[in-house]
């Protein structure tokens, strides 16, 4: 018996190359992880775009940027489906050599039923810091394409970068940003009544309590960016000195695109837009760094005499709709603003000429 299976393992080749085909989603998006531990984040990129858009050398993260080896990106359970499906395979194999061994042997009998297998495998997208029922992942979930390589991801929430080529486009970030916080907020109640059902009332109001406080978080992040890479596109930018996160600090980058270009924020939006704005970027501060308590700096900073120090910050629908028409507004302006300098440099570099 055990020449025999001597002479049938002989035969097996020193590698095996073994071919896994991964699921993909019901809109043909494969299932994708950040490798680097301080990001982790989960996306998904068309099964296609992956094959044919990423280079068998380097992806990138569309939360981070992060660079590393494609195979890198698999996620947990699609390594476990694969080392599963690798398992099964040689199982299959040794349980066919054994069954080959035993019938040349006589007259011992050995069933070939050497193995047991049981394999569960499930896809299930990253868990957040709070449940969320599937209702609220396809409102928060953005599809996006690459307008320099074609490559098309999907995230939930926001998405910077290109996984196959890294491009990162600001201005349809932030347009992608503002309709997604939009539908969120106008979910908002959808999104409630599905995680009372799967959990209780209480469960639902603080889901949607959180959802609608990110909101603030990410149109503030969106416009940030946005504002610091349309400043950067201003033919005299060099010339000025940016700070870390001035553009979080309102008035400061008021008064730098006054310098730079003679218009400030009061030029796009009335005194009142201008307040409200402050009032909810010191909201936004304390959400993110004092988990939404009021202290004496946000009365004295905000000007907002509504709560006493010590209360909680609560954040409205109204309010999220109400920032997003404001930046949206501001951040035309700051557009418009830099198409007209840029094209007057234009000209003058043309009559230069």
């Amino acid at each position: 018996m055990f020449d025999e299976l001597a002479r049938e393992l002989g035969r097996f080749p020193s590698t095996m190359t073994i071919t896994i085909s991964l699921p993909v989603d019901e809109k043909g998006y494969l299932d994708r992880k950040c490798p680097r531990q301080l990001c982790d984040a989960f996306f998904k990129v068309m099964d296609d775009d992956w094959d044919d858009h990423v280079s068998d050398n380097a992806a990138f993260c569309p939360k981070c940027g992060a660079k590393d080896d494609p195979d890198e990106f698999d996620t947990p359970s699609q390594r476990a489906y694969m080392e599963q499906r690798a398992k099964a395979h040689i199982e299959k194999q040794l349980n066919q050599a054994l069954s080959r061994a035993a019938r040349r042997t006589r007259p011992q009998r050995i069933s070939a039923g050497f193995f047991d297998i049981s394999m569960d495998v499930s896809f299930r997208p990253r868990p957040l810091t709070f449940t969320l029922p599937p209702v609220a992942h396809d409102v928060l979930r953005q599809d996006l394409q690459c307008e320099q390589c074609g490559c098309r991801w999907s995230v939930v929430g926001t998405g910077y970068f290109c996984p196959a080529c890294k491009h990162n486009s600001v201005l349809r970030d932030f347009d992608s940003t503002v309709a997604t916080v939009l539908n969120v907020v106008d979910r908002i109640e959808d999104i409630k009544e599905a995680v009372a059902k799967s959990s209780d009332a209480d469960a639902a109001a603080n889901v949607a309590q959180q959802l609608v406080e990110n909101q603030v978080e990410n149109l503030f992040s969106a416009f940030q960016r946005l504002s610091e890479a349309l400043f950067c596109e201003l033919p005299n930018a060099t010339a000025f000195r940016l700070n870390a996160n001035l553009f979080q600090r309102l008035d400061e980058a008021s008064d730098l695109w006054n310098r730079a270009t003679g218009q400030n924020y009061g030029t796009y939006l009335t005194a009142g837009e201008f307040d409200q704005l402050r009032a909810m970027m010191q909201r936004r501060h304390k959400l993110t760094h004092k988990q939404g308590i009021v202290d004496q700096r946000y009365v004295d900073q905000s000007g907002d005499r509504s709560y006493a120090v010590g209360q909680r910050l609560v954040i409205k629908e109204a309010q999220v709709k109400s920032l997003a028409a404001i930046i949206k507004k501001l951040a035309e302006g700051l557009r418009q603003t830099v198409e007209a300098v840029n094209s007057l440099a234009a000209v003058r570099d043309a009559s230069k000429g």
